[in-house]
């Protein structure tokens, strides 16, 4: 299976598929019930990210009713708010040499806006967020994706 550029609707998709029969997630996110998570990209114009990407999760005690790119300016209305560079998000989730996400916020190595003391009650759920995007293969460079070949004879 080809790579799907992380963050982008299609990596999205299949991460919300992945999590929605997560028995951790539904285990480890059975009391969580304090609204959208967000996971924010950092634009990175040298890597085809020419804006910020922000994969939003509705969880609800275990469950996750959806998942989606949405606008960046959305990000303000997420009580729970992951972001970091795409550099910093290609280490946690890509090769997993960053550990977990609550140990990132800890190190510095990604910024987080919310509530800490009620994320960290909830760290084995975040563990299972990033253990299932780690199974999806992902790349975080936009030239590595293929373009969408063009239909014969349109005209732009």
């Amino acid at each position: 299976m080809a790579d799907l550029l992380f963050a982008h609707q299609e990596w999205i998709d299949r991460f919300w598929s992945e999590l929605r029969t997560s028995e951790t997630l539904r285990t480890e996110g059975a009391t969580w019930c304090h609204g959208p998570v967000g996971l924010l990209v950092l634009a990175d114009p040298s890597k085809g990210f020419a804006s910020d990407m922000l994969v939003k999760l509705d969880l609800h005690e275990g469950e996750v009713r959806d998942a989606r790119a949405s606008s960046t300016a959305d990000a303000r209305l997420i009580p729970t708010l992951f972001s970091g560079t795409l550099a910093r998000w290609s280490a946690l989730v890509g090769d997993g040499s960053s550990g977990n996400l609550i140990d990132a916020v800890r190190r510095g190595h990604m910024s987080f806006r919310g509530d800490l003391p009620t994320a960290t009650r909830h760290a084995h759920m975040f563990d299972a967020l990033i253990a299932t995007a780690r199974t999806i293969p992902a790349t975080f460079e936009a030239s590595a994706v293929a373009p969408e070949p063009e239909h014969a004879g349109s005209t732009n």
